[in-house]
């Protein structure tokens, strides 16, 4: 006689319901902003943040040096300053990251400049580690994803009541365009896959702007068909002077 074994039915376990937790939001809490400024050599986006004085003390202010001009920050008495510059470990951000969270420093305003330059020696660092004379697309896009991570990092920052601010150098970039097909768009100068996720992770896109003649300076917070740009506040115009308060 042959003996049939049923198989045995293993019941699967149900992982139990998410917890649903909601905060209020109090009287005077402040989330924080996050911004691009990006604009050509030399028009002054690092001397922005001596506009900042006047709504943060010098003590509740970081600049993330990576390549800024010296002169331009030699006078801002009281500013700490976090050197990163070509040759330094950009593991660096991570690490200042985790004393602003853990060590509540009392910052309530991070600039960075620039994150074109932050993109530009990741990829020289990772190229250089991996015995290569030259990158390719391989290093292209880690040295991207490298950039996104700091970036998240960073914008993360707001939701504790920190502004953060990010400089950038000016890049001519083909967009299609549904009306006119392509044009030549100015956006922040970092790889062209990241243009589109560095404006989806900030809460202003300005574009800065001089005339030869006056010397006159601006922000540019809406976009047109030659300068990207995005603001996601009501109370800003399209054209504001180039102040951070």
């Amino acid at each position: 006689m042959v003996e049939i074994k049923r198989p045995t039915v293993v019941s699967k376990v149900q992982a139990p319901p998410p917890v649903v937790k909601l905060r209020k939001i109090e009287e005077g809490s402040k989330k924080g902003v996050t911004i691009v400024v990006y604009g050509p050599t030399g028009i002054g986006k690092t001397s922005l943040l001596r506009t900042a004085f006047p709504h943060y003390k010098p003590e509740e202010i970081l600049f993330v040096n990576i390549d800024a001009g010296e002169a331009v920050i030699s006078d801002m008495t009281g500013i700490l300053v976090l050197d990163i510059g070509a040759s330094t470990d950009l593991r660096l951000m991570k690490e200042m990251y985790r004393e602003i969270v853990s060590k509540k420093l009392g910052f309530r305003l991070i600039f960075v400049d620039s994150i074109s330059e932050q993109e530009s020696y990741t990829l020289n660092i990772i190229t250089n580690s991996r015995g290569k004379a030259f990158p390719t697309i391989k290093e292209q896009g880690d040295a991207s994803f490298k950039l996104r991570e700091y970036l998240r990092l960073y914008r993360s920052l707001r939701d504790i009541g920190i502004d953060v601010v990010y400089c950038a150098q000016e890049k001519d970039i083909d967009i299609q365009n549904d009306s006119t097909g392509i044009i030549s768009k100015c956006v922040p100068c970092v790889s062209k896959k990241m243009v589109v996720d560095v404006c989806a992770m900030v809460d202003v896109i300005a574009h800065m702007e001089k005339d030869d003649k006056s010397e006159a300076r601006w922000l540019r917070l809406e976009s047109n068909d030659r300068f990207m740009a995005k603001k996601r506040y009501p109370w800003l115009d399209k054209f504001e002077k180039p102040s951070l308060s």
